[in-house]
């Protein structure tokens, strides 16, 4: 395991041209990341805003392969370490939203051509095998995806696949109702033979 000590020498190394110092460092809840603050010595020791760096809030050192993730300054460390647990549950397959029904329900079917606003042959298709993987994403972003069409009464799943297909990105800070919808209306845009009016 990689001591506290160790994970600190990893990221003062990483800065090749300004020196960095630890204001603070914790292993994460499940003790698999250190997760260690730092800025540059002049701001953290002097306080010099003008020598303060900008653009990472934390660096994660896995505890067993050293290896260094960084946070961005606007991201928060434990939905980055939850981000990096999915990846290895995913194992190089993709997560993906897709319909908790098919084609078959016609009650679901219409559900969605209401909420969705688009051509039943759209719905059709988003419903088909071609077009069923609507988003990919971390599964974090698709579990709030997937919680906003479920408000909408919008049954899905979220699966692991080998490939994402023609599944449309989404994002955590995009998963409003208005972006979702319009991400899944978009995805049923790549039914062949579709008429862009």
């Amino acid at each position: 395991m990689i001591t506290e000590e160790q994970a600190r020498q990893i990221v003062l190394t990483t800065a090749e041209h300004i020196p960095l110092a630890i204001y603070g460092c914790e292993l994460s809840p499940r003790g698999d990341y250190w997760v260690i603050e730092a800025n540059s010595e002049a701001w953290v020791l002097h306080g010099e805003f003008s020598d303060m760096l900008v653009g990472v809030s934390a660096y994660l050192v896995h505890t067993v392969t050293g290896r260094l993730s960084l946070v961005g300054s606007a991201q928060h460390w434990p939905d980055c370490v939850e981000d990096l647990h999915d990846l290895e549950v995913a194992d190089g397959r993709h997560y993906l939203l897709v319909p908790g029904c098919d084609a078959d329900d016609k009650q679901a079917a219409m559900h969605l051509h209401r909420q969705l606003a688009c051509s039943l042959l759209d719905i059709g298709y988003l419903l088909s095998p071609a077009g069923r993987n609507w988003l990919t994403g971390t599964r974090r972003a698709l579990a709030a995806a997937q919680a906003v069409l479920q408000e909408r009464g919008i049954a899905t799943d979220i699966v692991l696949m080998p490939e994402a297909d023609a599944a449309i990105l989404v994002e955590v800070q995009d998963t409003s109702w208005g972006h979702v919808s319009l991400l899944v209306r978009r995805r049923a845009s790549g039914r062949q033979g579709r008429r862009n009016l």
